[in-house]
């Protein structure tokens, strides 16, 4: 059976009810936190489509640089510290700047495992 007037399907590397459910789940935490009704903010189909694609984006560009890091130190195993070190590699970049305030990372926590 055909589907009409639809767009194509995009997979996605993290399913579509899971990251939902957890977008909703963190948004309820939130508000109960600052003491509003947790069912006052509502997410319509476009944002929350938008938020998946980004944040699908962001986590798929964080492990490729931390890959790049565990392949310059000739490991096969990612470790927190491949990530680390991506991270503060990345600081010098200006997109990545902007995300994040700056934290001294020590020589020790960048040696390669």
């Amino acid at each position: 059976m055909a589907r009409k007037n639809r767009s194509p399907r995009r997979s996605r590397a993290i399913p579509r009810a899971t990251f939902e459910r957890l977008v909703r789940e963190i948004t309820q935490e939130l508000k109960v936190c600052s003491g509003e009704d947790p069912h006052s903010i509502l997410w319509s189909a476009d944002a929350m489509n938008a938020l998946h694609d980004d944040a699908e984006s962001f986590l798929s560009e964080h492990f490729q640089k931390a890959h790049y890091v565990c392949e310059n130190f000739k490991k096969r195993t990612l470790h927190p510290q491949h990530f680390e070190m991506a991270q503060a590699l990345s600081y010098g970049t200006s997109e990545s700047s902007q995300a994040a305030p700056r934290e001294e990372i020590s020589s020790a926590s960048l040696t390669p495992v």
